[in-house]
């Protein structure tokens, strides 16, 4: 979250409430009008509304209440908010440099059981987890790669992988577009160059080069001036980060490298030869 967005969002909701007085004079402003205008700050401190809203822990409450209880009203709450101090406070004492080494044996037993597998498993330079769990790069059978693989890399024979998973970032996923088209779509810097604007681009194939994963990738097409097309509609919405692209992929394959690749993106087809590319990344 920039500070050049929040105050995007703190102009465009002004402009909003004071639209809505001088078109209704007679409406009276609600509390929640004065609130919207702090979730400026909150955009500040805290990132994009989804770091910090509270909708789980509503669905977590309302199944609470769903349950057998004494109906002493108070005791279920006091009894949540309890049980989530504790572990706040003891996540905040393993957390510090000058933890008590009493505690710090605590810290290494409760990694041990309850650190995802993926915590274990080795990765590597550019923070990539084997998709299996089990082989790293490296140990992995060779087999014979297609023709445009084969131009691409000057090869004829790699290490192919149906996806992978990102060390660096939660829960992010990299497939080929044949095993997951969703999880294929990326925004890479064309030749690592972060100076550029990173372009759209489906993984067609995911491989090994001397230790190292890395795609093939087919750009998105950028849309062509045709009468047939429409215009660009997403350009007046600067932060909204979509746009209009040929429904077409590239046929030519460029190599991509993991630490090139700036997130993912949806794609929806407005028409069949547009659709709109929406990025997903975490900024």
């Amino acid at each position: 979250m920039s500070f050049a967005r929040a105050s995007a969002y703190r102009s465009c909701i002004a402009s909003y409430v004071g639209n809505l007085k001088r078109i209704h004079p007679a409406f009276d402003l609600r509390p929640n009008h004065h609130a919207s205008f702090h979730i400026y700050d909150y955009l500040l401190l805290f990132g994009p509304v989804h770091s910090w809203w509270t909708f789980p822990f509503e669905r977590l409450i309302g199944t609470l209440q769903r349950l057998p209880s004494n109906h002493k009203t108070g005791e279920l709450e006091s009894t949540m908010l309890q049980s989530y101090l504790k572990g706040a406070k003891l996540r905040a004492w393993l957390s510090r440099p000058n933890c008590p080494p009493a505690i710090r044996e605590c810290k290494i037993l409760l990694d041990q059981a309850y650190r995802s597998q993926n915590n274990a498993h080795e990765v590597d330079a550019d923070g990539v987890i084997s998709p299996d769990g089990t082989q790293s790069p490296g140990t992995s059978k060779m087999t014979a790669l297609p023709r445009d693989l084969q131009a691409l890399i000057g090869r004829r024979s790699a290490v192919l992988r149906a996806h992978v998973k990102h060390h660096d970032s939660v829960g992010v996923f990299y497939s080929r577009s044949s095993t997951h088209i969703g999880n294929s779509l990326v925004l890479f810097y064309p030749r690592g160059d972060r100076s550029s604007r990173p372009v759209p681009g489906s993984i067609k194939y995911i491989y090994e080069d001397e230790g190292s994963i890395l795609f093939a990738v087919r750009r998105q097409h950028p849309l062509t001036a045709r009468a047939s097309e429409p215009a660009d509609v997403f350009a007046a919405y600067p932060h909204f980060p979509a746009k209009l692209y040929s429904a077409v992929l590239e046929e030519t394959l460029e190599c991509v490298r993991i630490s090139w690749v700036a997130g993912h993106y949806a794609r929806w087809a407005l028409s069949a030869e547009t659709v709109v590319v929406l990025s997903l990344c975490r900024d």
